[in-house]
């Protein structure tokens, strides 16, 4: 077994999965993104990513639905302000959201992207690593008793893992619930609330910020490379350490003016609690769905996780953005989240 908690497994999977997937989509829709400009098939809407097809535009088309409608078919909170201002809804004066002619478009070309994806994973990994992970996420989702939605969930106040609903419920069968996405982001979403219950505290800035500072502390310049996540993400999670009384920034006293996190005491006893969270995860999944299902999960993902290719992960390699991307144009990361920081910035599975 190795040392990665069921959860960064499953979250480095959908990363993985999401970072190609929207690499696809921008390679073949017209877009502008704030600071890259506009792409060479021209003048578009503001780039998004996939989640924001799988709770949002999915569901509205031209001919429209209600915002409360909205929430109820995809179980999660859509940034609405947002995809009107990039320009892939608009809103009547009845309040009835309708797509865009850039909606549309985008539809169209999302849709298919989810069977390519996976048959790219069938090359890379093997069709049956895949069929494999697929079963295995197939069975743990089917005992969850929530009714998930099908992309991870916009992070709410504290960064932590909001629904609509908590109410128990039988999973609802509907196109594109069954996609490998969906089953990722489904498995995810429950490790999340699972942990936040127990923990009160934020997966996201647990997984992907608090458990990197220790001892002496880290850099904030180096901890994008490490965690995976963009330069904002991190910037957001130490805000909120900071305000709460968890973490202190200051210089780092051996290199000059680069800034230095460290842990307050607070902030000591929140990770520990937080760690002791993290560990009894995986053991109340084993007693709530059983032995047999999990550790099938948990090999799925490994075999998935550990393939390389000249010494370099393949789940990275697939990540690998094209000449004209706009993740060419940024630093690479060395490793995938721990847990995605989906923000209501555009839905990037690194928070950028």
């Amino acid at each position: 077994m190795s040392a990665e908690s069921l959860g960064a497994l499953l979250s480095h999977a959908l990363v993985a999965y999401t970072i190609e997937f929207d690499n696809a989509f921008e390679d073949r829709m017209p877009h502008a993104t704030t600071r890259y400009g506009v792409s060479a098939k021209g003048r578009g809407p503001w780039l998004v990513s996939l989640v924001m097809y799988a709770n949002c535009m999915r569901y509205v088309d031209e001919r429209g639905i209600k915002a409360a409608e909205l929430v109820k078919a995809a179980r999660a909170h859509a940034n609405l302000h947002g995809m009107h201002r990039w320009g892939y809804v608009k809103v009547a004066a009845d309040k009835t959201i309708r797509a865009t002619a850039n909606g549309l478009k985008a539809r169209e070309l999302w849709r298919p992207l989810f069977a390519e994806i996976e048959e790219r994973w069938a090359e890379r990994f093997g069709s049956a690593a895949v069929h494999e992970l697929r079963a295995a996420l197939t069975d743990v989702v089917a005992a969850i008793r929530l009714d998930l939605p099908d992309g991870m969930p916009i992070l709410g106040y504290g960064l932590t893992t909001q629904l609509t609903t908590k109410d128990p419920a039988p999973q609802t069968a509907r196109e594109g619930g069954s996609t490998l996405a969906a089953l990722l982001s489904k498995a995810l979403t429950a490790w999340a609330l699972g942990f936040e219950r127990h923990a009160s505290f934020s997966l996201a800035i647990y997984a992907d910020v608090l458990r990197h500072v220790a001892g002496r502390g880290a850099r904030v310049r180096d901890l994008p490379l490490h965690t995976g996540i963009s330069k904002e993400a991190v910037a957001t999670a130490l805000s909120f350490l900071e305000r709460q009384g968890f973490a202190l920034i200051g210089t780092d006293p051996s290199a000059g003016r680069t800034r230095l996190v460290t842990l307050t005491e607070d902030g000591r006893a929140l990770k520990k609690r937080c760690d002791r969270a993290l560990a009894a995860c995986e053991p109340r999944w084993r007693e709530r769905f059983g032995d047999a299902p999990v550790e099938r999960l948990r090999s799925a993902l490994e075999r998935i996780a550990e393939q390389q290719s000249a010494g370099r992960s393949l789940l990275l390699v697939g990540t690998d953005p094209l000449p004209n991307g706009w993740r060419a144009k940024v630093p690479t990361p060395n490793c995938l989240p721990d847990f995605p920081m989906v923000s209501h910035r555009g839905g990037f599975p690194d928070g950028s």
